[in-house]
């Protein structure tokens, strides 16, 4: 490399985490909202409302609306936006702001140069881009129209004549770990406290209930479109995100309107509203309801979220 030729790379990463740590309660607390700028709205398709237990009785049309008799009660204006998402340092999520690189190049770039992006465990490149002068590369997670696999991957420069050395926000190097989802309860909680807060059984139960402090914020496990978001007599205050792949997640009973709008775009780690007991939920916690694609009451159905809830729990629940 000549000295016309000083390349020098950086990793820009979300961070900061921003998790109310609170001891589960049965009783209302209170929390204040947290503001951020407004996220890029599309135009989102129409979603029912559910039954008693996030259900639809089977064969019966559900309603495009809430019912007039049921308000909504005061509280958070649903058109406003919700909380910023609050990622650890050092992460990457499927569906939240992606991994750059910034390098500048002084002179022409040699030939053949490029960033790639490679995979930690055995060095294999899995994409690669181009030097241009005053440069920049950002990575969603995505390989072709497929999800990368979860592991840890990094950016280096490759026929520059040196390997860029670079800061991550909270660490340093140019690797990152990737992640397909954050749990969505961003403080202490349960996975449930009886086989009645599971999925199925008699009650037709069609999410996993998870206990938590009023007012813990709630975030989106995943990135997508707000294709619902409003309150009903029995889900309460409610959110459906359909991400990418039209897979639907569902979040019900919160404790005040939600911070986000239909139609709006959200992204994974941003804030949705807060743990409450809204409609039909006795205790403050998390209805969440876990959607196949084509999603929520759009040709989709609901299976059982427990499992992947405990993967997420695992590897993101402690941050």
């Amino acid at each position: 490399m000549t000295g016309k030729q000083l390349l020098v790379g950086m990793v820009g990463l979300a961070s900061a985490v921003a998790a109310a740590v609170a001891p589960p309660a049965m009783a209302d607390g209170g929390a204040s909202r947290r503001g951020a700028p407004a996220p890029v709205r599309v135009v989102g398709g129409g979603s029912s409302a559910p039954s008693e237990n996030g259900t639809v009785p089977a064969g019966t049309a559900a309603p495009s609306s809430s019912p007039a008799a049921d308000p909504a009660p005061p509280g958070i204006d649903p058109a406003l936006p919700g909380a910023a998402p609050a990622l650890p340092a050092g992460k990457v999520f499927l569906g939240g702001p992606p991994a750059t690189f910034s390098y500048s190049v002084t002179g022409s770039p040699p030939a053949g140069a490029r960033v790639e992006l490679y995979r930690a465990a055995d060095g294999q490149a899995v994409r690669s881009w181009p030097l241009t002068p005053g440069g920049q590369v950002q990575w969603n997670g995505h390989l072709g129209t497929r999800d990368a696999p979860n592991g840890r991957y990094g950016f280096r420069l490759i026929g520059a004549g040196a390997v860029a050395r670079a800061a991550i926000a909270g660490g340093t190097g140019t690797e990152f770990d990737l992640l397909d989802h954050l749990f969505p309860i961003r403080g202490k909680h349960d996975l449930g406290q009886s086989a009645t807060n599971g999925f199925g059984g008699g009650r037709g139960h069609q999410g996993q209930d998870m206990f938590a402090s009023c007012g813990t914020p709630v975030v989106a496990a995943r990135g997508g479109t707000v294709t619902k978001a409003t309150f009903d007599s029995r889900s309460g205050n409610y959110v459906v995100i359909t991400d990418d792949t039209g897979q639907s997640n569902v979040y019900m009973h919160m404790r005040k309107r939600p911070l986000v709008a239909q139609g709006d775009r959200v992204v994974t780690g941003q804030q949705v509203g807060e743990v409450g007991e809204t409609g039909r939920a006795t205790g403050c916690h998390l209805h969440f309801e876990l959607w196949t694609a084509p999603g929520w009451y759009q040709g989709g159905r609901a299976v059982n979220p427990l499992p992947q809830l405990r993967r997420w729990d695992r590897l993101t629940g402690h941050f």
